[in-house]
């Protein structure tokens, strides 16, 4: 087996023994060849993770839940609970996976936050920001004294936290 093969339950062998000498006979010499054939059942475990970070992505793309803006991070947590072996060789196994899915955000879409934001007051800006797709939550800081955003789009930074990252 290679090094990410994994056997499933027990080997099978074959056994076929020929002799040059039929049996009963006289010889001074003999030579018997045994050949012994061993079969296994088994899988790869790359082609396995393989398989499920591709229904991971398939899934991700049709589901409701996640938008095109949503990209996984990192490789999926694969774990196989259980593994049957049925007639011909045939292997099922039960596998869950875990996966973590983060939104990315792309310039634009900040650079279109930062003009609908500008000159808005805190309570405005958080209500638009919060329902943007993707947004955890947001936070306003404000110069002292201040109660309005300002008016260009340069004086407006716009922060973006890893919330994963802060846990």
């Amino acid at each position: 087996l290679h090094s990410d093969m994994v056997m499933v339950g027990e080997p099978t062998y074959t056994i076929n023994t020929t002799a040059n000498t039929p049996v009963g006979s006289t010889a001074k010499q003999v030579q018997v060849t045994v050949d012994v054939n061993g079969t296994a059942p088994s899988y790869s475990r790359n082609s396995v993770n393989q398989m499920v970070t591709q229904l991971l992505d398939k899934e991700a793309a049709q589901s409701s839940l996640l938008g095109k803006g949503y990209q996984q991070q990192g490789t999926p947590s694969v774990a196989i609970s259980s593994v049957d072996v049925h007639n011909g060789g045939i292997i099922y196994l039960n596998v869950s996976a875990h996966s973590m899915w983060m939104y990315v955000f792309s310039l634009s879409q900040v650079d279109t936050w930062q003009q609908n934001i500008k000159g808005a007051t805190p309570a405005a800006a958080l209500a638009y920001l919060n329902s943007q797709q993707g947004v955890a939550g947001a936070q306003i800081q404000l110069p002292f004294n201040t109660d309005r955003f300002p008016t260009s789009i340069d004086e407006i930074k716009i922060v973006l936290v890893n919330a994963a990252s802060t846990q």
